[in-house]
């Protein structure tokens, strides 16, 4: 019974690894015989094999199609130079007293306050970046 429960994985393995053959063929071998030890094994009904099996796909696609959205987002965000303005978002922040400033992750606060003429420390100015 562990050899059964094991196939998928010891099937993947063995085309994938052993034999090298493409993901192509290995993934729908692996699945062929692993719905046919299912059957064989354990004695599952052919009907709940199949049931399960489109339950995958659908399951599988609605992934994918969540994917696709989500590539087609950034392409057209990247192409419209969208990107640039959310990353600008992203490296502006609030500073005490409602100015802005750019934060810089290796001046960190001290040179990020001086730009827009503000003290670290409360008093004078703040300095550069090291």
């Amino acid at each position: 019974m562990i050899l059964a429960a094991l196939t998928p994985l010891l099937a993947i393995l063995g085309l994938l690894v052993v034999l090298r053959l493409p993901a192509a063929v290995a993934m729908p071998t692996s699945f062929a015989l692993t719905a046919g030890v299912s059957v064989a094994a354990w004695g599952v009904p052919l009907r709940r094999v199949l049931a399960a099996s489109i339950e995958g796909v659908l399951i599988a696609a609605s992934i994918l199609w969540i994917v696709f959205g989500a590539i087609l987002l950034l392409k057209v965000l990247t192409g419209g130079a969208a990107m640039a303005a959310i990353r600008q978002g992203f490296a502006l922040r609030c500073v005490p007293g409602g100015r802005r400033r750019f934060w810089h992750a290796r001046c960190g606060y001290r040179a990020a306050a001086s730009r827009v003429g503000v003290s670290a420390d409360g008093g004078g100015h703040a300095g550069a970046c090291r």
